[in-house]
C-alpha cells in the first residue's frame, strides 16, 4: 500500500482496503471518522491541498497481533505560507482476509501502542459490513 502511494498508483493503493473500510483521521484538525475508499480519497485530497511535495517514508512496521500492525512514518511538505512540516506519526492498520478494513492515526506515535492494547480497543476492531 505505501509503496503504491509512493508511486502515486491511487488504484493499486486504494486495492489494499476493504471498500467499507473504518478510516479514521480524527487526530489532526477537522480529521473525521468515515466508511470507505471515498473517506481515504477526502483524506489524501485534504493533505495534498494543504502540503505541497507532501511526502510520506515509513520508518518502522510492527506488527502487534496477527491482524494489527503500526506503521509508524515520517511525513514531510510545506505550505503555500511557508509552513514546514517534518513529523513522525503512526498508522493503525487492521487486516482481515487480505483487506485493510480499519485505519487510525495517530499524531503522537508514542499514543499508537497503548491504544491498541487498551481492552477497548479489541471491541472497536468489528469488521465492516
Amino acid at each position: 500500500m505505501f509503496d503504491a502511494f509512493r508511486r502515486r498508483d491511487i488504484k493499486a493503493a486504494l486495492g489494499t482496503y476493504h471498500p467499507e473500510i473504518e478510516w479514521d483521521g480524527r487526530n489532526i484538525p477537522d480529521g473525521v471518522l468515515a466508511r470507505g475508499h471515498q473517506a481515504i480519497m477526502d483524506h489524501l485530497v485534504q493533505w495534498a491541498r494543504i502540503w505541497a511535495d507532501w511526502t510520506v517514508e515509513v520508518e518502522e512496521l510492527a506488527q502487534v497481533s496477527p491482524d494489527t500492525v503500526i506503521a509508524y512514518t515520517r511525513e514531510r511538505g510545506h505550505s503555500e505560507a511557508g509552513v514546514v512540516m517534518d513529523e513522525q506519526h503512526a498508522e493503525v492498520f487492521v487486516v482481515r482476509d487480505g483487506k485493510i478494513i480499519r485505519r487510525v492515526g495517530f499524531s503522537d506515535p508514542a499514543e499508537a501502542l497503548p491504544a491498541v492494547r487498551a481492552p477497548s480497543w479489541c471491541a472497536t476492531t468489528q469488521a465492516p459490513g
